[in-house]
Formats: structure tokens, C-alpha cells, sequence
């Protein structure tokens, strides 16, 4: 017996030494093939989420949680600021070296699309006033989209390095005005803060003054920071031409960082900081590229709406369905590429459309033709609801087809789909007893635009289809028809009283018969689509 309780013990002993090393693994940082291990993640309100980094960039982390396997999208600005500083020198998106000063932010989402980032010093009735470092901005309320969050930014973002520097020297006021190893401290430590604010000539004379204060204090340390410190203040220009591409990038001005960047290599292309200005290129190209691929995404539904509304109200049923069709996709293209080419006006069509094929597809959008679904006819109203027909097979191209050459026949096809149900539309109606553009005129502007919107997923051929919806007719239940008495009224006789003792009385005949529904004209269906 005692025999078995030691061999359990053992292995009870054993098995947490096991737990704890897993543990420890998997807390432990990963910098080199780390982001795809399970790790713990510090969010900034003091809580812990275990997840494997699927993938990130320079706006937010994309998350896979360890306990249930969902995906999460965390801004940066929701992590432990130093987990998140730890994270982005990993990856790329800050300068390790830099040890640049962090402050907490207002961040406020405009009806755009965009933000603004700074610090909110004042409400008024009508604004918000917020303080960046360039200067103090007046937003309107009508502009802004939501409440302001807070986010971790660097200080230079919101201050002045005066600014900045004032503030920690007061901060230090007691122990600056202190000589011997108490001031040598306080001024070693205004050094190196001036450093971060990349004030270097300020840092090379307080390095110096710690050495005045005490000879002794940290003598190594302080003789190469102040020979490094008086290194860049010769350079300052060129440091603080680094920090003005830095600065456009931060803004989302990509082109004119693009050119400050060119022009700083033609103006000191042997510059001693030529590391600091790659790096400072690589975190402009990666901002670029992300910045650009999240507002593709976002701008191609926003615009394709908007240009579906203007369509809605002043266009016919049957060019509403050729515009929804075909031309809405390019228009919206167009839309987009001019509102990108505000912060890179060197971006192309081509480019917007490869970053629109190859966005994320995550999320989804609605629409649904509503009781217009009928429009549609019959077959395209039911296609992919009806459980019989969904394993017909689809018309094969000949062997030997390439994949432009189907891209073109699936674009023709779907130009010729389009051109039949706006004839039909044109020709009296998509049904025999219903005129369809009486019917599209008696809508609101918000049900044409659902009813484009979602022919245009189906049809347009830019949208990702992910689900077909279905609801059964609120009129006929989804029959597709209703029951209606036959044989109507008929007059009263001697020999047919209907009941009555009354000559001239009416009577109802019994039987009825099945008409097609007035409501969804056979269809039996309301269609929604999900896309994206």
C-alpha cells in the first residue's frame, strides 16, 4: 500500500513538473518563429488572453484564442504597452533602438472612415478641440463617427520636443538643483530622456553636466553616450529630417514621406544614419501597404453603396439592373482609386483592384431584394434554395481553357444574364401580370438600393457570395400561390335559392382554385444575400 502511494505521488510530482514547463514555454517570448506559438497576451485593463499570433500589422494583432479557437482583432492600443513596444520591435514596426517616449491619446473615429489622433483638451457645444503637436484642431461633431478610445502613441505625436522637455525637467527640479551623485542622477537621467525625445544637443550638455556633478557617477556609460549624443547634435538636421518622414506616415501622407524619404538619400547619401533611415523606409512601406489594404476594404463597400443610391434614384428598374450588373463595379473602382490617391497619388486602377481580389475576407455584408425578389423571374428568385437543384452540375468550359479565358466567358455570361432580365423589365415586366418598373417606382430609395445591392453581389462579379438566404412568403407562406372561391357569385332562383326564401338572393359557390400569389409572383420566396 505505501509501495503505491509513493509510485502515485511520483507521478502526480512528475506531472506538474511537466504543466509547469509547458507553461513556462508557452509564456515564454517568442521573437524567432514565435508569432505562431500559444503565448500569454497583456491586454492593457490588467487582463491575460492565452492565443497564437496568426498574424499582425502596423494597425492591430489578429489572434487565435487557445480555450475556444475564435479569432480576435486587437488594436495595439488594447495591449500592456510594453508588451505591445516588446511585440512591435519583434515584428518590425518600431525602431529598437529608438526608445521612443509613449503617451496615452484620444483616438476619434470620423464619418470618413478615418481618425484623428491627439490629446482632447476641451468640449465645446459644437467641437471637439484636440491638441497635436503641429497644432490645435477644431472637429466638428457633425464629423465625428463615435466615442474617442484611448491608445498609446508616441509623445512627439502630441508634444513639442520644448514641450517635452519642459516637462521632465520639472519633473527632475529637485534633484537637478542637487550637486554630487543625487544631481549627477537626475541629470544622467534628463540625458537619456532627451535622447528619446531626440533632442540630442540638449542630451550632450546635461551628459556633461553629470559628469560635473560627479566625476564618478556611471564615468564609462556617460563618456560614450556623450560622445554618441554630440555625434548626432552635428547630425541633428538629418535626425530630424528622419523624424519628418516618420511624422507624414504617422499622418497617412504616404507621398510626401515617399519624397522626403528620396530626398533624404539624395541629399546625404554617405549619412552616418543610413541605418536609421532604412529602417525608417521599411516602417513607411509597411504602413503604406497596410493603411492602403484596410481602406480598400472599407472603401469599396461604402462607395459601391453610395453609387448604388444615386443610381436608385434617378434610373429606370431595367438600367438599374444593367448598372448593378456591370458598370456599378467600375464606377466604384474609380470611386475608390481617387479617394486613395488623396494620401498616394501614385496608385493605380490595377493596384486597388489587386488589393480589392486579395483583401481578408472577413465579415459579412446584407442584402435582400425584399418583395421585389419576384423581379429576379422565378428561376434566379430560387436558385441555390432549392435543395433538388443544388447538385445540378454547372456548364463546364472545353478542356485546355485558361483561367483568363474563363474570367472572360464568366464576365460575358454574366453581361448577357444581365442584358436579358433588364429586357424583360423593359419589355412590360419580369412577370406577365406585373409591370416592373410600376412596381420599382412605388419603392423607397432604401429598398432599391438593397435590391441593388444584392444583384450586384450575385452579378456584379467583384463581391464573394457566402450565403444565399431564404424566407418563405408572408402572403402565400411560400406556396407561390394562393386559394381563391371559383364560380364567384351567381344570380338566385326558384330551383337555386342558395338558402333563402327570397327570389333575387345571391349565393357563393363552394369551390375554390389556386392562383398565383399577388404578392411574389410564384416565387414563393424573399431572397437575402450574404457576401463580401
Amino acid at each position: 500500500m505505501m509501495q503505491r502511494m509513493r509510485l502515485l505521488g511520483s507521478i502526480a510530482a512528475a506531472l506538474v513538473l511537466v504543466l509547469t514547463l509547458c507553461a513556462q514555454d508557452v509564456g515564454a517570448p517568442r521573437v524567432d518563429g514565435g508569432a505562431s506559438a500559444t503565448r500569454m497576451i497583456k491586454l492593457r485593463d490588467g487582463s491575460i488572453l492565452w492565443a497564437r499570433i496568426e498574424s499582425h500589422s502596423s494597425a492591430q494583432l489578429d489572434l487565435v484564442r487557445a480555450d475556444t479557437g475564435g479569432r480576435v482583432a486587437l488594436d495595439w492600443g488594447r495591449l500592456d504597452p510594453v508588451q505591445a513596444r516588446e511585440l512591435q520591435i519583434d515584428f518590425g514596426y518600431l525602431d529598437p533602438n529608438g526608445g521612443e517616449v509613449l503617451v496615452t491619446a484620444d483616438q476619434v473615429p470620423l464619418t470618413d472612415g478615418r481618425s484623428v489622433i491627439g490629446k482632447i483638451v476641451n468640449h465645446a457645444p459644437d467641437a471637439l478641440h484636440i491638441k497635436t503637436a503641429q497644432s490645435l484642431l477644431q472637429l466638428p461633431l457633425s464629423r465625428i463617427a463615435g466615442p474617442a478610445t484611448q491608445v498609446q502613441v508616441p509623445a512627439l505625436d502630441i508634444y513639442t520636443k520644448q514641450e517635452l522637455y519642459q516637462q521632465k525637467q520639472l519633473e527632475l527640479a529637485t534633484g537637478l538643483a542637487a550637486e554630487g551623485a543625487a544631481g549627477a542622477e537626475a541629470a544622467f537621467e534628463l540625458a537619456r530622456y532627451c535622447e528619446k525625445i531626440l533632442d540630442f544637443a540638449g542630451a550632450a550638455k546635461h551628459y556633461a553636466e553629470t559628469a560635473a556633478k560627479d566625476p564618478q557617477f556611471k564615468s564609462a556609460e556617460v563618456a560614450a553616450a556623450r560622445s554618441r549624443a554630440s555625434t548626432k547634435a552635428a547630425l541633428q538636421e538629418q535626425v530630424d529630417a528622419i523624424a519628418a518622414i516618420d511624422l507624414e506616415r504617422k499622418r497617412d501622407n504616404f507621398d510626401k514621406a515617399l519624397a522626403l524619404s528620396k530626398a533624404f538619400v539624395e541629399r546625404w547619401p554617405d549619412s552616418p544614419l543610413m541605418p536609421e533611415w532604412k529602417k525608417s523606409k521599411d516602417r513607411l512601406d509597411k504602413a503604406r501597404e497596410s493603411y492602403l489594404k484596410q481602406q480598400v476594404a472599407l472603401l469599396w463597400y461604402r462607395e459601391s453603396e453610395r453609387l448604388a443610391r444615386a443610381a436608385a434614384q434617378k434610373y429606370s428598374f431595367a438600367q438599374c439592373v444593367e448598372y448593378a450588373g456591370s458598370l456599378l463595379a467600375q464606377e466604384t473602382l474609380d470611386a475608390v482609386t481617387a479617394a486613395l490617391q488623396k494620401s498616394s497619388k501614385t496608385l493605380e486602377p490595377a493596384g486597388v483592384k489587386s488589393m480589392w481580389d486579395a483583401r481578408e475576407k472577413r465579415g459579412t455584408h446584407r442584402a435582400s431584394y425584399g418583395l421585389g425578389t419576384w423581379l429576379l423571374g422565378e428561376e434566379r428568385a430560387r436558385k441555390g434554395l432549392d435543395k433538388k437543384k443544388e447538385g445540378e452540375k454547372k456548364a463546364e468550359l472545353p478542356k485546355g481553357t485558361t483561367s483568363e479565358q474563363q474570367k472572360i466567358a464568366e464576365a460575358l455570361q454574366r453581361y448577357l444574364d444581365n442584358q436579358a432580365v433588364a429586357r424583360k423589365a423593359a419589355g412590360g415586366g419580369a412577370q406577365n401580370t406585373e409591370d416592373a418598373e410600376a412596381f420599382w417606382r412605388e419603392q423607397m430609395i432604401g429598398t432599391r438600393v438593397q435590391w441593388m445591392l444584392a444583384y450586384h453581389a450575385e452579378y456584379g462579379g467583384t463581391m464573394q457570395v457566402v450565403a444565399l438566404q431564404g424566407e418563405n412568403c408572408p402572403e402565400c407562406g411560400g406556396k407561390g400561390a394562393t386559394e381563391q372561391a371559383s364560380g364567384g357569385i351567381v344570380p338566385s332562383t326558384p330551383n337555386n335559392s342558395g338558402g333563402g326564401n327570397r327570389s333575387g338572393q345571391t349565393a357563393v359557390n363552394s369551390a375554390s382554385r389556386l392562383v398565383p400569389c399577388n404578392t411574389c409572383k410564384h416565387t414563393g420566396v424573399i431572397r437575402r444575400v450574404v457576401y463580401r
